[in-house]
This record gives C-alpha cells, sequence and structure tokens, in this order.
C-alpha cells in the first residue's frame, strides 16, 4: 500500500463519515498565481552603446518571467504592479509581448545574471566576479536592495579583488561611498604608477588628481619613520620585540593618517 492510500485509509477511520465537501483554505504566502510578465532590453531608447556588443546594438532582447519573484525583491517593480491599468480592459503593461516592459540601459548580461539569481540562487552555482558586477549593476537600477547588498558583500571580500580603479567607478556610479577612501588609498600607496586603462576608466582630471596625490605621498615617504616627519621618539622604546613592534605600528598609523589627509586635500571624492 503506497503513503498516500495508508494515510487516506488512516483518516477515514478517524474521522466521522460526512457527504459535506471540504473545506479549501488558500495560503496567503504559497499559494501563487502563475503570472508572468515580459521584459524588454534594447530598442531605439535601449541599452548605451558603451555597454552592448556589435550585435546586440540594433536588437531587441525579450524576456518572460515570473511576475513574483520581480515583486517580491524590486521595490521598482512592486510600485509599478500596484498601478492601475491606464484604461479599463485593456492589457497592462508587460502582459503581451507588444506591451513588454521597457529596461533602458540594462543589458541581456546583467538580465540573465539577475534571472539566474532569482531563480537558481539557492543553489551552489559558480559565480564569477563579473556577474556579481552585473548583478550589482542591475540590482541598483532596478532597486533589488538584498540583492544588491549581496553583491557589495561578495565584491568586497572578492579573491582576487576587483581593481581599484574599476571600484572607484562602480562606488560613485552606484552610491557606494565606503569604496572610495580605500580604493584611492590603494592607488595612491603603491609602488606602479596608474595605467592607461586606469586613467581611462578614472577619467582624466580625477587621474590628474590621483598622480598629484601619489607626489605629495612620495615627497613625504618617511612620514611616521624613525628619523623621518612625525615620528615620535617617546616610542623609540629599549629595541626590544614589542618595543620594535609599538614602532611599527605606531608608524604605520601615522603613515595612514597622512596618506588619508593628502587624499582629502588633492582628490575630489566622488
Amino acid at each position: 500500500m503506497s503513503v498516500s492510500h495508508h494515510l487516506n485509509a488512516t483518516s477515514e477511520q478517524t474521522r466521522c463519515p460526512s457527504t459535506s465537501q471540504p473545506v479549501k483554505t488558500h495560503r496567503s504566502r504559497f499559494f501563487l498565481e502563475p503570472e508572468t510578465v515580459y521584459l524588454r532590453l534594447g530598442g531605439s531608447s535601449g541599452i548605451h552603446q558603451a555597454q552592448v556588443t556589435d550585435g546586440d546594438k540594433n536588437e531587441e532582447h525579450l524576456f518572460k518571467v515570473h511576475r513574483y519573484f520581480l515583486e517580491r525583491d524590486s521595490e521598482l517593480f512592486r510600485g509599478m504592479f500596484a498601478c492601475p491599468p491606464t484604461q479599463p480592459g485593456a492589457n497592462t503593461e508587460g502582459q503581451a509581448e507588444e506591451t513588454a516592459i521597457h529596461l533602458p540601459c540594462v543589458t541581456p548580461f546583467e538580465l540573465e545574471c539577475l534571472m539566474s539569481f532569482l531563480y537558481e540562487g539557492m543553489y551552489d552555482r559558480i559565480v564569477s566576479l563579473e556577474e556579481w558586477v552585473a548583478l550589482l549593476s542591475v540590482a541598483s537600477r532596478l532597486l533589488f536592495d538584498k540583492i544588491r547588498e549581496r553583491a557589495i558583500s561578495v565584491i568586497e571580500t572578492h579573491i582576487p579583488a576587483l581593481e581599484p580603479a574599476e571600484k572607484i567607478v562602480l562606488a560613485a556610479k552606484h552610491d557606494i561611498p565606503q569604496w572610495l577612501a580605500p580604493s584611492f588609498t590603494e592607488l595612491c600607496t603603491r609602488s606602479d604608477p596608474l595605467t592607461e586603462d586606469e586613467s581611462s576608466k578614472l577619467g582624466a582630471e580625477t587621474a590628474k588628481q590621483v598622480t598629484r596625490a601619489r607626489d605629495l605621498v612620495k615627497l613625504r615617504v618617511g612620514y611616521g619613520q624613525p628619523g623621518g616627519v612625525g615620528f615620535s621618539m617617546s616610542f623609540a622604546g629599549c629595541g626590544c620585540k614589542d618595543c620594535r613592534q609599538a614602532r611599527s605600528e605606531s608608524a604605520r598609523a601615522s603613515y595612514m593618517v597622512m596618506v588619508d589627509s593628502i587624499i582629502k586635500e588633492t582628490i575630489a571624492l566622488p
């Protein structure tokens, strides 16, 4: 006897016979409507040219996905779906291909990353750094706040780390101020100068400011070191291991204060 037959037989034995129909209750959380919506990318007012390949520039891309995920996780879509149709009886936006919801400046790759996360995020998928950056971008634009927070957290700790210039661009674009100071500090204290690619990403003015800050840091390279500017003799100690460690920590702290001061004075943070 199958499990279902056994349960039914047991239930019949323990309840009083009744000819009435069972009461059906819709569970509000898990009685989902199978509604899908159409999303459209590209077109005349669609994706910015710098974000797409040549093959995508003159194409429209249609997606058909479940409304539930969009409404659950995005403030933007919740507000959109809450609006009544403009005309009674008319197809609301997203109910047909002809009325697909247009998402300007979202790339097919970004939306595919978003949908993969929504539909498959519970599984141990290997997500590349490029995909996390795409998720950050699309989640920020479409107000998927929890996915945005997850992307920020993963990118911050990802190994290998995101390049500092790229991090600065993303921080300015998507309002992540906590990335700015550490990224500028890395650019201003490393031995290698800015590359052409980094200068291009940062823009001419910001690249010029970073170069100026690097020069100032080099001029004060002895800051906080024994015999250098800003070194307090009170930390000289006796030369034991503890004193040497204290001097090292004090010098490092003084050096970082100096670098932070130069960055604030020289670079106009976005």
